[in-house]
């Protein structure tokens, strides 16, 4: 078989790639090339000069290893280089570490005569800054680089999370520094640098092994480098995620969003992608519904409950109180009701705006989850039409231009005077995606609930006509209404008199009319999977058995709820 390489292959042989090419890669700063390649927060403090160059060094060191590893002729043309001198020089700047190896007889690459310094002969090349790293105790190196500490008393290694094993002394747990940028506050927060004793420096056990998988322990300053990351991740010119969050100091204007950011960052609880996903839930509430005026209202409620039954002797000792008792406090406590009154209202303003799209819906669109056999293309809008125009206080804005013939063939299928009704077109929004799938859950129950609470009753009314119309023509109601498929449904809907509702001194109108779309052609699935079954739900008494026993039934069930039945 022949080994003879063509094409490609030919011309672009990685292994046989220059020396010289390899060397000016591995030279350039990392973290100049690779904006994912930071210095942890921890380092960047004026005094941890010579801590941050070490940890620097090493983690380039680590990744030039890598390139190293791609074939054998990247391993031997990068073991040479002038990195690895300085890479030695600064994890043993006194030569201890050297010495010892060499008078205990360690083999170490040595050039000239035997006779020559030890210093001078030593050639400090990649062989040689793997053997130190081994016999160095990593944490110890970054964190006292001017000290003898931490040479030559390995005990074991630990995992990290940007040098992967690292050699440890007997003095290093797993609980002892920080398994993303190797600080031990112990140390770090003693000599010279007592000015930083004011910043937050607690170590806890590591729960977010998605974010780091090796780690047990890390710090305050690693775990809110991480969640700045992932939220710069998500931000975008529409959802400013890190702003929301308040940024390097995390100081939020929602409470929910900063309690969960604070636990996370200072006791570490949760993980970063649990607390993201908590502050985009946050954002999307106060962006699309109206939760801070709902928030505003009911904590200004419940401090004036507060002041009527406390009965305060000065306006003094009220304000005393209140300090007391905090605004997020209140905040707290009046959530759970707020955030439901929120969504609702929201859910109630698309529905009677025409925009007939469950949450579900929008959910399964932007996951790529909506079934092939669905015949909805959410790119087009579909027309809706009010059933009682004179009723709107203001007209709808358009959003999108209808011509003439277009809105004459709408009128002609539709009951009643056509100048009364007009072309509205709901804004297209599905593309203003759910958080998560447990929030589209949730969104999705309070859109069903109140499109029920909407429309239900005015199918009732639709039924209740057909079956006095087909009593007054002596015909069946129910092949009547077997007859009828969902756009029909939707052409009784759009007609003015299925809105009415009986007061008992004259007619009046429903408080809730909504934009109805003219056809369900291109409607949501699961949206018109909720329309189909509550239209079955309004027609199924029609499909009860008449029997007296189950006449009987009915009405001692509808006189417990109260309903007066003739």
């Amino acid at each position: 078989m022949s080994n003879d390489l063509r094409g490609k292959r030919a011309v672009h042989n990685w292994s046989n790639l220059p020396s010289e090419v390899l060397r000016s890669v591995c030279s350039t700063p990392h973290s100049s090339s690779d904006p994912e390649i930071c210095t942890p927060t921890a380092w960047l403090h004026q005094d941890f000069h010579y801590q941050r160059s070490i940890f620097e060094t090493l983690r380039d060191a680590h990744d030039v290893q890598r390139i190293m590893r791609v074939c054998p002729q990247w391993h031997y043309a990068l073991i040479n280089i002038d990195f690895w001198q300085a890479a030695c020089r600064k994890l043993d700047r006194l030569d201890i570490a050297t010495r010892s190896l060499v008078n205990r007889d360690v083999k170490v690459e040595v050039v000239g005569s035997t006779t020559d310094n030890v210093d001078a002969r030593l050639r400090r090349n990649f062989n040689h800054f793997h053997t130190l790293s081994q016999v160095c105790c990593i944490p110890c190196r970054i964190n006292r680089p001017a000290s003898k500490e931490g040479i030559c008393n390995v005990k074991t290694t630990l995992a990290t999370a940007p040098f992967g094993q690292v050699s440890v002394c007997k003095g290093h747990r797993n609980n002892s520094f920080c398994g993303v940028c190797l600080k031990d506050v112990s140390i770090a927060s003693h000599g010279d640098h007592n000015q930083l004793a004011k910043v937050p420096e607690s170590l806890f056990e590591n729960e977010d092994f998605d974010t780091w998988p090796t780690v047990h322990t890390t710090c305050f300053h690693c775990r809110r480098d991480a969640l700045l990351r992932i939220a710069a991740l998500y931000s975008n010119p529409s959802v400013n995620l890190l702003d929301f969050i308040g940024g390097p100091t995390l100081d939020g204007k929602d409470y929910e969003a900063r309690s969960t950011v604070d636990n996370f960052v200072d006791m570490a609880e949760g993980g970063v992608n649990d607390v993201i996903t908590v502050v985009l839930e946050r954002q999307w509430l106060r962006v699309n519904t109206n939760l801070g005026s709902l928030l505003d209202q009911a904590v200004a409620s419940a401090r004036y409950s507060r002041a009527e039954m406390e009965d305060y002797e000065s306006e003094e000792e009220m304000l005393s109180d209140d300090e007391e008792e905090s605004y997020d406090m209140l905040q707290s406590q009046e959530e759970n009701g707020v955030r439901t009154l929120a969504i609702t209202a929201w859910a109630r303003a698309r529905i009677l705006d025409g925009n007939w799209i469950t949450p579900a819906d929008v959910w399964c669109m932007n996951t790529g989850q909506v079934p092939v056999d669905s015949a909805w293309d959410p790119s087009l809008l579909t027309p809706t039409v009010h059933p009682v125009p004179h009723s709107l206080q203001t007209s709808p804005s358009n959003n999108s231009s209808s011509s003439t013939s277009e809105m004459e063939d709408v009128m002609s299928t539709e009951p009643g005077p056509p100048t009364q009704h007009m072309i509205h077109y709901p804004p297209l929004d599905i593309h203003t995606t759910m958080p998560s799938y447990r929030f589209a859950q949730i969104t999705a129950n309070h859109f069903r609930t109140t499109f029920r609470d909407i429309i239900f009753e005015p199918m009732r009314t639709i039924v209740l006509r057909i079956m006095n119309e087909a009593q007054m023509a002596a015909q069946d109601p129910c092949v009547r209404l077997a007859k009828l498929d969902m756009d029909d449904v939707l052409i009784l809907l759009r007609d003015e008199p299925t809105w009415h509702v009986d007061s008992g001194h004259g007619t009046r109108l429903m408080h809730a009319i909504p934009y109805v779309p003219v056809t369900t052609q291109n409607m949501a699935p699961m949206t018109r999977n909720l329309l189909e079954s509550l239209w079955k739900e309004a027609c199924a008494p029609l499909f009860q058995c008449q029997c007296s026993i189950c006449d009987r039934a009915i009405q001692k069930q509808s006189q417990s709820h109260g309903i007066q039945v003739p």
